[in-house]
């Protein structure tokens, strides 16, 4: 098994979100705990006197795509179903396993605020551990994705009380969306149908990028095209302190280093893309994560990047930060 932290701590970004929503359960008031990232794997005795214990865990903490040193997907506490009490009813984001033979075949339902506010509860029910194992080895981006979903709309949930004034201000000036990103990006740089916010800070340095261009109808889900895009927008826009620097994404021969996928992500078809990038002919560099989608009525491609710089430190929570904010994206809507 796997070293796993049981330290529960208060997490602002994570936690900090009132609820003043009717039809919520007498546990509401509950405000739920856990770091960012973290999640407790709850599993009843027939599964953890199982192999599959460990395949669950292996599930929940492969390495995250993207980044340019290996971190687990999630921080991971596992625990038997009897253990299941206390603060752990209070976590963030809990998954359940358990063997139910009222069940024909493996279901995953998904429930919030159960227990706890904001909270996110996964449940995986199977026939029986034989049944469980081939649907874990077939839908493990499926749960993780579920898992992270709501973890980065707790955080966007944040951000629409605590973001940064100044980017929020440029861009619907310039592009005419809005975006609620951290508060501490709070240096910004216009440009042509572009606009960057920065933190500017030395370590954990978070940079947000958005720029428009006319959309005639190419295919959005062609990565290599938008990769293409992505480094001319860059070249013009974030020059290093010499001539032949500018940043750039990272290419290994004839292809980029990035994974892209297409979803609906709040009722639109996005494409997400993850990646690394660096500054041409220099020492900085880190990953990325970018969404695009088609603005029909402008007959605009809209894309949304954030990007880290942190040498020294972990990148996931970072990332994610970025990618939470970018989820709040959004066509400004004019007052009459």
């Amino acid at each position: 098994m796997k070293k796993s932290s049981l330290l529960l701590l208060l997490v602002a970004g994570l936690c900090a979100c009132e609820s003043s929503e009717k039809g919520r359960d007498k546990h509401s008031h509950v405000q739920s705990i856990g770091q960012p990232s973290e999640v407790v794997l709850i599993l009843d005795n027939a599964v953890l006197n199982s192999d599959l214990k460990d395949s669950l865990e292996d599930m929940l903490t492969v390495n995250v795509p993207g980044l340019n040193q290996g971190e687990d997907f999630f921080r991971m506490s596992r625990i038997p179903t009897s253990m299941d009490k206390g603060e752990f009813k209070r976590m963030h984001s809990r998954v359940l396993v358990k063997v139910d033979n009222t069940v024909k075949q493996p279901t995953v339902g998904i429930a919030t605020d159960i227990m706890a506010a904001p909270q996110v509860q996964v449940q995986i029910s199977t026939p029986n551990v034989n049944a469980l194992r081939g649907y874990v080895s077939s839908h493990g981006d499926y749960i993780r994705q579920l898992v992270l979903d709501n973890q980065l709309s707790i955080q966007a949930s944040f951000l629409a009380k605590h973001h940064s004034a100044e980017l929020y201000k440029d861009l619907k000036e310039v592009l005419g969306y809005t975006v609620e990103a951290p508060e501490e990006i709070k240096f910004t740089k216009k440009g042509k149908d572009f606009v960057w916010g920065s933190s500017r800070t030395a370590e954990k340095q978070l940079n947000m990028v958005f720029y428009t261009r006319p959309y005639f109808g190419p295919n959005i889900a062609d990565v290599r095209e938008l990769v293409m895009l992505r480094d001319s927008v860059m070249m013009e826009n974030i020059p290093g302190s010499q001539p032949d620097q500018w940043m750039e994404t990272v290419w290994e021969g004839e292809n980029p280093v990035v994974t892209a996928k297409e979803r609906e992500l709040d009722g639109r078809m996005i494409t997400e893309m993850r990646g690394l990038w660096q500054m041409r002919n220099g020492a900085m560099g880190g990953p990325f994560v970018s969404i695009c989608f088609v603005d029909s009525a402008a007959q605009k491609l809209v894309v949304g990047e954030g990007f880290v710089f942190s040498p020294s430190t972990s990148k996931r929570d970072l990332v994610r930060r970025l990618e939470a904010s970018l989820r709040t994206l959004k066509k400004h809507k004019k007052s009459n």
